[in-house]
């Protein structure tokens, strides 16, 4: 029985973990830098982003106090969540030379930059801000001055943002998916439960639960590699500890059940 309850265990347990940070809503027409740092990190529900603040007419390492060691550590040691990127490069509406037009060129080189620094190495190759093609893993917007005009409250004029002059990286947490091993186990499971079903009659209204609860599995997992939404994620573990409770019961009266 022991055995059994730690393969269990094993073979369905679910590992969850919780982060805290930094979270919405953030002014988008805010012209100071929080605390003098040029970057900040915002947890979303399902994402994480960071927002890099660049001085006017600037793309490479800004002047204030910038510190992404936090940021790159927590992208290394979560490589494997990542599910994909979203990339923003934009400016503010003002400009020492006077040329507006200019901030679609300096956006595109802010999300380089950040890109480039921001960005773990095996993912650089699919974020390409001067590409027209985008790639399902990393896509890459050039906002130049528009967000800048869009919020600014006297209409669009000429002012120093930080918030616009900025680049940002969102990073969407991919969703669990179905595995094919614990698929195959589960209709392992469901093969032995119909075989010996006939010989333990005295046991069919178990079993025959356990039957209901498996259909429902492969109701939500009927392809490998399915992702699953939160919901379904919650309900399949949910279905799992209810399939190993009745499965512990069984194993206590029938042999073949523990030894499976």
């Amino acid at each position: 029985m022991r055995k059994f309850l730690v393969f269990f265990v094993l073979l369905f347990g679910v590992v969850c973990g919780a982060m805290a940070g930094d979270t919405w809503p953030q002014n988008v027409q805010d012209d100071t830098v929080s605390d003098g740092k040029c970057n900040q990190i915002f947890w979303n529900n399902g994402s994480v982003e960071l927002e890099v603040y660049f001085d006017t007419d600037v793309y490479v390492n800004p002047s204030c106090e910038l510190n992404l060691d936090y940021w790159l550590n927590l992208l290394e040691q979560r490589q494997d969540d990542i599910g994909s990127i979203v990339v923003y490069g934009s400016a503010d509406r003002q400009r020492r030379d006077n040329i507006p037009d200019k901030n679609i060129d300096l956006s595109i080189e802010r999300a380089q930059w950040i890109i480039d620094n921001a960005i773990p190495d095996a993912w650089k190759s699919y974020c390409q801000p001067k590409s027209a093609k985008q790639s399902q893993k990393c896509q890459v917007n050039i906002m130049g001055d528009a967000n800048d005009a869009a919020h600014s409250s006297d209409g669009g004029a000429r002012n120093s943002n930080a918030s616009a002059r900025s680049a940002r990286i969102r990073v969407i947490w991919r969703q669990e998916v179905c595995q094919q091993q614990t698929m195959d186990k589960i209709n392992q499971i469901k093969t032995k439960l119909e075989q010996i079903r006939p010989q333990h009659t005295d046991k069919t209204d178990k079993i025959n639960e356990a039957l209901n609860i498996i259909s429902q599995l492969n109701g939500i997992c009927a392809e490998t590699g399915t992702d699953l939404y939160a919901s379904q994620s919650e309900n399949y573990s949910f279905l799992l500890s209810q399939l190993g409770t009745i499965l512990v019961n069984l194993a206590a009266t029938i042999p073949d059940i523990s030894m499976l």
